[in-house]
Formats: C-alpha cells, sequence, structure tokens
C-alpha cells in the first residue's frame, strides 16, 4: 500500500484515552533489531519523520523489543511532541 501525499487522508480513530490517532501504525520492531540489526539511529529517526509526514500518528512500540529502545528512539523525533501523537506500551 502507498500512502498518499496528503497526510489527512489516512482515517483516524480515537483512542479509550482520548488520543486521535491515524487508524494505519508505524511498528517500531524492526528499527532495533529484532529481525534484523539494528538500524542506525539517524536512519531510524528518518524512517519515523517520514512516517509522520506521510500522516502516521501511532507508533506501536514495546519493551520487547529492548528496555524503553524504542520509546527513546521515538521521543528523540522532538516535534512529534507538539502534535497528536501516541506511543503504544
Amino acid at each position: 500500500m502507498l500512502l498518499s501525499d496528503s497526510p489527512s487522508d489516512l482515517c483516524l480513530v480515537r483512542l479509550i484515552s482520548g488520543f486521535k490517532v491515524s487508524k494505519l501504525g508505524f511498528g517500531c520492531m524492526g528499527l532495533t533489531g529484532v529481525y534484523n540489526d539494528p538500524v542506525p539511529e539517524e536512519f531510524g529517526i528518518s524512517l519515523i519523520k517520514y512516517a509522520f509526514s506521510k500522516g502516521i500518528t501511532f507508533f506501536d512500540t514495546s519493551d520487547v523489543y529492548g528496555p524503553r529502545t524504542n520509546e527513546v528512539l521515538v521521543g528523540k523525533v522532538n516535534y512529534l511532541n507538539t502534535f497528536n501523537m501516541a506511543v503504544s506500551l
């Protein structure tokens, strides 16, 4: 599936917590070496920024992938904090 150039084309869903996030999420497991070698931090950040620029506002993370490794990486993308974004724990 290719994303359109317009982030507004992605449908939003309201979570129990009240956040509105994209129905399509970004799974962060591949960033920290579960399936492969971990990607360099700069590359991981650029992937997260690209997904966000395409309207993804839900980033699936877990301590199973490494203790807070994905959450820290997503947190380093500072401008996400100014928007409605959710990270699963």
